[in-house]
């Protein structure tokens, strides 16, 4: 069965990257190789991978930011040909505007869109109160915590409604406590508004307590090792992962992240030009 007809909301089809070798030689650098991976409709599906296998260069092809070498990426079946508002980004830097509140960060999107002043402020509102920020909404970048800013960005991209989330490691940067608490949150808000997410993280732990489904990537050039469901009970809580289910998965992902960084080539170098006569 192809991954087309899988029923998928978001699908990656033998996606390949390759970027020009600055040796001058006629080189390329390949840093994704074949990628193939689907995300149905409201799952949370986490991409995990050693150091340089291509995850956010994979994220970037999917939000358009990027074009692939050669393959598709599609989004309700329609392919993916640049930026839009059927995909939302969070990445690990909150990237908010300083100039503006929380509440206009929030709104930002739907002004640019021509929506009208009630209507931004009543989306604002309710997403203002999704992701706890009651009694902030005309603070300032500067004045929140890190964890308070990167509520502020899953509320801007979250008010917007894409079809499709992709987070960047967007909690890489925060501290233990307030990870856990952003975990919890992404959790939350997901249940309320269920969104298909892919999520890139280094993580296991957080890939296990937030996913249903992850895809394992090798070294690069990146390709998928292997899908591996995540089928153990919600909420994910401290007793859910010391129980030898949660356990016999997690040994599991760190066996293959294991075979994915020992298997995998730092870089495939192709040449793209005849050396010395010959193809």
């Amino acid at each position: 069965m192809s991954l087309r007809d899988r029923g998928c909301l978001l699908v990656i089809e033998e996606v390949s990257k390759s970027y020009e070798s600055p040796n001058g030689r006629g080189e390329l650098l390949a840093v994704l190789k074949r990628v193939n991976l689907c995300v149905r409709s409201g799952q949370l599906a986490c991409l995990v991978g050693p150091s340089g296998c291509g995850k956010s260069t994979l994220l970037n092809i999917v939000a358009g930011f990027e074009r692939p070498t050669s393959g598709c990426v599609l989004v309700n079946n329609r392919e993916v040909d640049g930026p839009g508002s059927d995909r939302g980004v969070v990445f690990q830097e909150d990237a908010l505007f300083p100039w503006l509140t929380v509440r206009e960060n929030i709104g930002y999107g739907l002004v640019r869109a021509g929506r009208s002043r009630e209507e931004i402020r009543e989306k604002a509102s309710r997403f203002i109160r999704l992701v706890g920020l009651e009694g902030f909404s005309e603070f300032y970048p500067d004045q929140l915590s890190g964890g308070m800013k990167q509520r502020v960005a899953l509320a801007r991209v979250l008010v917007n409604e894409p079809d499709a989330l992709l987070m960047d490691e967007p909690f890489a940067a925060l501290d233990a406590l307030t990870r856990a608490s952003m975990q919890n949150l992404l959790l939350e808000v997901w249940g309320t508004m269920p969104q298909t997410i892919l999520f890139i993280t280094h993580d296991v732990d957080e890939a296990l307590i937030l996913s249903e489904r992850i895809y394992v990537m090798t070294a690069g050039p990146g390709c998928i090792l292997e899908e591996v469901s995540v089928e153990l009970p919600r909420p994910r809580t401290m007793e859910v992962m010391a129980t030898p289910d949660f356990l016999a998965v997690k040994r599991k992902l760190v066996n293959l992240l294991e075979r994915a960084g020992a298997g995998g080539q730092p870089l495939e170098i192709i040449p793209t030009c005849p050396v010395d006569g010959n193809q």
